[in-house]
Formats: C-alpha cells, structure tokens, sequence
C-alpha cells in the first residue's frame, strides 16, 4: 500500500508523553484551497482575464475534501485522520473600478469538519463541528494583455485576516500575503495561466519535539487550462498547483505538495456553474486524498476573444490587402456603438447605467423619450394622441390633467380661479358661472343680492335666521361644543317645520388664507354640518351644501372683530 507520508516525523517520540500536555491547536491553517475570487479564474490559479470597468459579481464554491491532514505511528501500524471530513464554501464578491483593477473579498465558512481524536501526548485536540476561516482581501492589477488579446501579464495580491474560529487548524495566527506573478495567454476561448509567486506568514510549531517548524514562508507554483467546447458557453478546465518551502524548496515531504483538479464550467448568461473533482499526489500535509466541489456565480461574463477570425485563402502570388478595420456599429449614430446601445435603433446620451446607456433623454423616467413625451417633466402615461403622449392621465378628457382638475370626472374648463380648475363652467347655462351663482343648477337671472343672484325669479328663498353662530376649530372643519349646541337648534327648527323641503348649508371663511384654500375649507365646513344634521335624523334630501370662501364676507373691515363675523354658516330656505 502506498502511504502518505506522516506530516511530522518524530510523532512517536511524543506518544510517550502525559496526557496533561495536550494543548488546544495551533493556530494553523491546513485548508489551501483558495479559489481566486476574480472572475475569468481557472479555480485556484488566477488568469489575465479582466471584467469590464464598473462591473461587480458575487458566488460561492462549495467544496468537500477527505483525508487532507494525517498522522501516521510507524511502530503501531495506525493511522491518525487528523482532518478526515472538511466542507467548505467560500463566499466572495468582486468590484472592478477599472478595467486595469479587480478587488475582491471572501468568506471561508467551515460547514463541517470532522477528524479522529490524536494519539495520547499530541499536543492536539480533536476538530469538529463548524467554524470560520481567515478572511481574504484579493487585488488584481493587469499589466498588459489579457481578455482574448494574446499574450497578458498581471500581479495578484491577496492578504488573509486572523479572524478564523480558534481550534479546527482552518486559521493562521496573523496576516499572511500572498503575492502572485500571473502569466498567461488567452485567444478563441483558450486559456493557458501559469502563477508564481511566494506566501509569506508566521512560522508555527506544531509539536514541542519538532527542532524545526511544520509551516513557514512558502513558494506557490499553479498552472491552469482552459479549452472550449462550446466558445462562451461551455468549456472543460484543469489546474495544477505546487507548493514547497521558501527557504528549503522540494527538500521535505511534509512542505511538498502537488494537488490537480479538472472540471467543468458551464456560463448562462451573467451566470456561471462550475464542477470539478480531484486530489493530492504527493505528502505535504494539507493536502487533500481527494476533492470535489461546485461553484455558482452571478457576474457579466469576461471576454474571451470567442469573435470569428477566419481569413480568406489567398495565392501565393497575390499581394496581401491592407488591413482595414471597420469602426463598430452604430446604427443610430449616437456615438455610443450597438453592442452597448440599450437603443440601438434611438439616438440617444451616453449612461453609465447600461440599460438606459445611448437611450434618448427621459427627464421624468417614465418611459417616453423627451422627443415623443409631451410633458417631458411629469411623468405621465401612454396615450394615442402626441398632444398628450406621457403626460399625466386625464380622465375626463377636459385637458386639464387629474391633479389639477378640481372635477376630475366632469369635463369642463372654468377658468375663473383655481378652485374651478377644470369644472364645468355653468351647469344650468343662465349666464352666470357656477362660482357666483346662488343656484348652480337652476336657471335664474342676475340679481344685486348674493345670495339670490342666478336664481328665479319667482323662487321662494328665504334665510333660516340662528341667534348664535356655528363656530369651528381654527382652520379645521371640526365642530366645537358650541357649534353642536347652535346645530341642534337648527335641527329642532326642521323637525317642527317639515313644510321646508330643501335648504342650503353655506359655508364662509375670513380672508386669511389663499382663495383656492379658504374654497376647500368652507365646503368641508358644511359638509360637516350636513353630516352633524343628517346624523340627528335630518333627511339627506333636505340638505345641499355650498362653499363660498371670503367671496360674501358680512364684514368688509380688516379687523379681527369682522372676521369672527365672516366665519359662519348660513342656512338658506331654498323651498318651498
């Protein structure tokens, strides 16, 4: 049987000691699966493919490894499955502020680890249960190339924090770096990545009887391939990656190891799923019998230089044509070509949102161009007349649009104050607007007296007079005590007369406020004395309301004594 080496030699020296020696782990970190957290990477071997400026991705690798730390009793013929069972996901992120930079970030999380308990006198303890890994800043700096132009070099700096869970060897003890040389060459969907460069971090002593340390610096070698099946769409990837000692390379089979992993990588979209297995061929510890894992990620897909390049066969004799490289589409002459243009077909303003970017201006975002949008500046609905395409809705069809059409439902275009807005000018068409007409609908003549002008001649209108006013709460249609008190004198007085079909509650305000406010507050006034009415048993049908604002003051002075006055209710006996 082959055996892996153990991953300290002089294991057996320690078996001998007490059991009170064993100690809580070392802060060490026996997990080196660290995918690259930049899109465009082969796992764990990183690439010269760069995401276009702006552009931002998420994902996770779920990972499952078997056998990757063991200590072996050469006396005893027993093997020690330190770390037996690890399952992993890496949750990372990426932000690319420049197409010349990549930053990303990720999250090792131990689902589960489970491992058999070390021989009596190791200075270990048992892992188990679930736990957090060091946390992973990674930058990316392309120097040149990449992204199906051949030849690409860029640097790689990642820099783990020291904020794994104590106790299950899935931390180190402070900031480790690891600097990265990335060499590669990508065309038509090939990639071929090679990644050189050291891991510097605090050496740890893993047994007391070890002269030497188990970790240290240590110098990474990683190769990657990248083959297309289906150019964009479907490709078969493989890795390789080596590491050993800095100070002491390939000299010890517990620091040399060599894991190899191949897979497939599948891009939907903005959406990659990646599935690959492999394992470990040489000793060092950490390195895993086997591993399998499986990877989703959401972001806008690199490029990989999968555009046709076929050239036409040419003699032998013939003299080549001069290159001519057509400029990009752009149907709409807008500056801003096709494969970019959210309308291709619109000129439009360059964005830096890509669905709006070369789409025509839309000052209100609601859909409509400025160019087709009648009100460009309120934002509107789709209608087919172009006087009225994206303007707010009118239900009426008066022209005046539902927010300032003070009769949304009734076509009309009264024009003789805000509150009229829209309302039909003169209902019972006598001459005299609705406004100033003491019966809106009833046809009347014009009459010097207010509350008699437009009505006719021959009706019956008499004032129901009331010793005290209905007073309300200062710029409010709330009915104080006092005015209940008036009010049930007027409903008394209906009760004992039922000869009296109909009156007209008249609501009236000071001059204090706006026209159109003082119009709002004296209708709720007498709405809300109809209301108080019809609640003591008064017939609805008996009652209509009106409001009148300041427009018939009693008191025409600028004293607070003739505004008290002009803050009323009047009834009017409009029949029989």
């Amino acid at each position: 049987m082959v055996t892996r080496t153990a991953v300290l030699l002089g294991l057996l020296a320690t078996l001998c000691l007490p059991a009170s020696a064993r100690a809580g782990n070392p802060p060490l970190n026996a997990n080196f699966f660290r995918p690259a957290v930049h899109p465009g990477a082969l796992l764990n071997v990183d690439t010269t493919l760069m995401p276009d400026a702006m552009a931002w991705g998420v994902g996770a690798f779920f990972s499952y490894e078997y056998h990757s730390l063991r200590l072996e009793d050469p006396q005893g013929g027993k093997v020690y499955q330190i770390l037996r069972d690890v399952a992993k996901a890496d949750v990372y992120g990426h932000f690319a502020p420049t197409r010349w930079l990549d930053i990303g970030l990720d999250v090792p999380v131990f689902l589960f680890i489970r491992g058999d308990s070390p021989p009596a006198g190791a200075p270990l303890t048992q892992v188990k249960g679930t736990s957090l890994g060091d946390l992973r800043l990674g930058l990316k700096f392309r120097i040149l190339g990449g992204n199906g132009e051949g030849f690409g070099l860029a640097v790689s700096e990642d820099l783990t924090f020291p904020t794994a869970t104590g106790g299950n060897l899935g931390g180190d003890r402070y900031v480790t770096s690891t600097t990265l040389l990335v060499g590669g060459y990508n065309r038509r969907g090939w990639d071929v990545a090679l990644n050189v460069g050291v891991r510097l971090k605090a050496p740890v002593k893993f047994l007391d009887t070890e002269p030497g340390t188990l970790t240290g610096h240590q110098l990474l070698m990683g190769l990657g391939l990248s083959a297309p099946l289906i150019c964009g769409r479907l490709e078969a990837i493989g890795t390789l990656e080596a590491r050993t000692r800095l100070t002491a390379p390939f000299q010890s089979s517990q620091h040399d190891a060599l894991d190899l992993m191949a897979g497939l990588r599948g891009q939907i979209g903005p959406v990659s799923l990646t599935a690959a297995g492999g394992g470990g061929v040489l000793a060092g510890f950490g390195s895993p019998l086997g591993r399998v894992l499986i990877a989703v990620a959401y972001a806008p897909p690199v490029d990989r230089g999968c555009g046709p390049r076929a050239e036409r066969p040419r003699p032998a004799d013939e003299e080549p044509l001069p290159m001519v490289v057509a400029p990009p589409a752009d149907r709409d002459g807008d500056g801003v070509i096709d494969s970019a243009d959210a309308c291709p077909d619109a000129a439009g303003l360059s964005s830096p949102w890509p669905k709006r970017n070369g789409c025509p201006s839309d000052r209100d975002e609601d859909g409509f161009p400025d160019l087709t949008d009648a009100c460009p500046d309120l934002a509107g609905v789709a209608n087919r007349d172009p006087l009225f395409n994206g303007c707010p809705p009118d239900r009426d069809g008066d022209g005046y649009i539902d927010v300032l059409d003070v009769c949304p439902d009734q076509p009309g275009d009264d024009l003789s104050g805000a509150d009229r807005l829209g309302c039909p000018a003169d209902r019972d068409g006598d001459g005299i607007l609705d406004f100033l007409d003491a019966c809106p609908d009833v046809a009347g003549i014009a009459r010097d007296d207010p509350m008699l002008n437009g009505c006719p001649k021959t009706t019956p209108q008499r004032q129901l007079v009331i010793g005290e006013r209905a007073e309300f709460v200062l710029d409010s249609a709330t009915l104080t005590v006092q005015a209940r008190q008036v009010l049930d004198i007027v409903v008394n007085t209906l009760v004992d007369h039922p000869e009296v079909t109909q009156i007209r509650i008249q609501g009236h305000t000071d001059d204090l406020y706006s026209l159109a406010h003082n119009v709002r507050l004296s209708r709720a006034r007498a709405m809300a004395v109809r209301n108080y009415l019809v609640g003591k048993g008064i017939a609805p049908a008996r009652l209509v309301t009106e409001g009148y604002a300041d427009t018939r003051p009693l008191d025409t002075r600028d004293t607070e004594e003739a505004r008290r006055k002009n803050r009323r209710v009047d009834f009017m006996i409009l029949g029989p």
